[in-house]
């Protein structure tokens, strides 16, 4: 009788599945500021239900912090409710959700938004 002896390394499985903020945007309604942000997952698909923590910073140095869960397209949008005119720095401070894990390495982090009027 032969015995064959196999010895394999393998590597273990990701226990989450990353996810990331494919862009932050911004639109002035009236006298206010709309902040967003799209969350992706794998293949850039929409990932519901994650709870989407961002900062925005106006030149001032007035700070809004929102926390909001995406919506089924992947999407936060907030309001500045009769946000001051200037440049912002808008900063995703956190996302979290069941079974993904935030890969900080792609997407966008923070971005500056201008309300002009």
């Amino acid at each position: 009788d032969e015995l064959a002896v196999a010895d394999f390394d393998l590597a273990p499985l990701p226990t989450t599945l990353p996810m990331w903020a494919e862009s932050i945007f911004s639109r002035v309604t009236g006298p206010h500021l709309r902040l967003g942000v799209s969350i992706v997952a794998e293949a850039d698909m929409p990932l519901p239900g994650v709870a989407v923590e961002m900062t925005a910073t106006h030149q001032d140095g007035a700070v809004w912090h929102f926390s909001k869960v995406t919506d089924v397209d992947g999407l936060v949008e907030v309001r500045l409710h009769r946000a001051p005119s200037g440049t912002y720095q808008v900063v995703i401070t956190d996302l979290t959700k069941a079974g993904y894990s935030w890969d900080k390495t792609r997407g966008i982090i923070e971005a500056p938004v201008t309300k002009h009027r």
